[in-house]
């Protein structure tokens, strides 16, 4: 489901849980939209399932952050912000292929290791937050330590 051969690791998703964390609605929407249409290009799948499931993803996990979690950002946040994103980007398009298929616009999906591909998935993605997110406090120190204005997180 993801395209260039990255397996089960989506740094695209992990770009749009960074924006909805420390970003704008706007810049969010804008991102999973663009995300959406990359991916709708790249998959076999009726067009407009990954632009629906991009935005969804995001406005969940932006849903997720503002009203249930605290503001601040701290590592367990991050996580499950992930966890949260990966899980909803890998079941929405089989929720959306499956409705589809009632209209005979869909032939469905391969559900065979979908259980075990969800949890590697979640797992790569969430491994591959943990960097992003030492990359993402080095500059915003450095950025502090060279007076440069930086925009506060979850404004």
């Amino acid at each position: 489901m993801v395209p260039f051969n990255w397996g089960l690791i989506n740094p695209v998703l992990v770009l749009l849980v960074i924006f909805a964390i420390f970003g704008d609605l706007k810049e969010l929407i804008i991102l999973s939209v663009l995300a959406g249409l990359l991916f709708d290009f790249y998959s076999g799948l009726p067009d407009g399932v990954f632009v629906l499931t991009f935005v969804i993803t995001a406005s969940l996990i932006r849903l997720l952050l503002t009203s249930l979690l605290a503001r601040e950002s701290n590592r367990l946040i991050i996580v499950l912000s992930v966890a949260f994103g990966s899980i909803t980007f890998f079941l929405f398009p089989f929720l959306f292929n499956w409705l589809l298929g009632f209209i005979n616009l869909s032939k469905g999906f391969d559900q065979t290791n979908l259980i075990k591909n969800l949890v590697y998935s979640t797992f790569f993605n969430i491994l591959i937050i943990l960097p992003v997110l030492y990359c993402y406090k080095f500059f915003d120190s450095l950025s502090k330590k060279l007076f440069i204005p930086f925009r506060s997180p979850m404004r």
